[in-house]
């Protein structure tokens, strides 16, 4: 369908709804992988009880579309990807250190939210967008 026949169709394609199925969060994969994890793996020195560097994973919002933890979700990909944390502890190697594999799980989850988050706060607002013509002041158009 092309641009032109959209407005005959209310203004929606296949590509619509497709972009808004990816606009939103994946809390259901957060569940299932990033939580288990960070509980496993993270909470023991980031948590309630103990927090090294000032860090806690234990009340970061999931929702990193619209939550506030952003930058938080960042710096655990960027530390995941170094392969800087969990630290590995020659001496608790088994509770420390995930399989290679999970911690590809969390960092693809992380990637592909941290993505969708940088793509919506890029968008623009429906405020900014003009209804009724231009919203720049006629002075300047000409």
């Amino acid at each position: 369908m092309g641009p032109h026949n959209r407005a005959f169709s209310g203004g929606f394609s296949q590509d619509d709804s497709a972009r808004d199925d990816s606009a939103r969060a994946d809390l259901a994969n957060y569940s299932r992988l990033v939580k288990p994890f960070l509980d496993q793996y993270c909470s023991s020195c980031h948590g309630a009880t103990e927090q090294e560097a000032d860090f806690r994973v234990d009340n970061l919002d999931p929702n990193i579309l619209s939550g506030p933890h952003v930058d938080a979700w960042n710096t655990i990909r960027l530390r995941l990807v170094a392969e800087e944390m969990p630290p590995k502890d020659p001496a608790a190697k088994e509770s420390f250190s995930p399989p290679h594999g999970k911690s590809r799980q969390v960092i693809s989850w992380l990637t592909q939210e941290l993505t969708k988050a940088k793509v919506k706060r890029l968008e623009p607002k429906d405020s900014f967008l003009p209804v009724h013509g231009n919203k720049v002041d006629r002075k300047w158009l000409f």
